[in-house]
């Protein structure tokens, strides 16, 4: 089995490009093997805003929790916590945005929601990179981005060999033949080629 991993450096990142971001799902199938190493996070996934200040972003926590959170000049707007999220082997991560609801569901189902009142705009989609505190690696066996949040059913039914296909904008496999030459190539035909820095790179797993 193939993941690829995410070393927890600063330039750790696979930048997708914009992707509008006031109603969306992004799942990822994703391994933090490295628990509990002391307070930090790490971005699983982070939404940048082209002025720079507003972010809206997915983390990885040292004790295994996960987080999504608005973010506006360094002021969190809102976030929701789901604990006891992540383990040593793989699990299915959703985070929903639907206008102002924020939703986090792990292994299809619901573990964190909350809502905000600000609006969400269009963004330069970045997987990975290092947040704060002591880095810790992971690995991401697939990613899923879709344009409108899924229902329920869709979540708790999800099965990442075959994701739905209603406005799925992008679908990362972590297989030698998606993955080469500094590129994440889009299975989902939709030319979403993703750009990898350097130190991402895919690598073959024992779990």
């Amino acid at each position: 089995r193939y993941a690829v991993y995410f070393p927890a450096t600063s330039d750790s990142y696979v930048e997708v490009g914009n992707v509008p971001m006031d109603r969306f799902t992004i799942i990822a199938v994703v391994a933090k093997p490295d628990r509990n190493r002391g307070a930090g996070r790490e971005f699983l996934w982070r939404g940048v805003h082209a002025g720079g200040n507003f972010h809206i972003y997915a983390t990885l926590n040292h004790d295994d929790s996960t987080s999504l959170c608005i973010v506006d000049s360094g002021n969190a707007l809102r976030c929701v916590h789901a604990q006891n999220a992540f383990s040593d082997s793989f699990n299915v991560a959703t985070y929903v945005v639907d206008g102002g609801r924020l939703e986090i569901y792990v292994n299809g189902r619901l573990a964190a929601s909350g809502s905000f009142s600000r609006r969400v705009d269009q963004y330069v989609l970045r997987f990975g990179e290092r947040d704060t505190g002591i880095a810790y690696p992971f690995y991401v066996h697939a990613a899923y981005v879709y344009n409108r949040p899924l229902s329920f059913d869709e979540i708790a039914s999800f099965r990442p060999e075959s994701p739905p296909r209603q406005g799925l904008i992008a679908w990362y496999v972590a297989e030698p033949q998606f993955f080469a030459s500094g590129r994440w190539f889009d299975a989902s035909g939709n030319g979403r080629h993703a750009t990898v820095a350097d130190s991402v790179r895919l690598v073959q797993v024992a779990w």
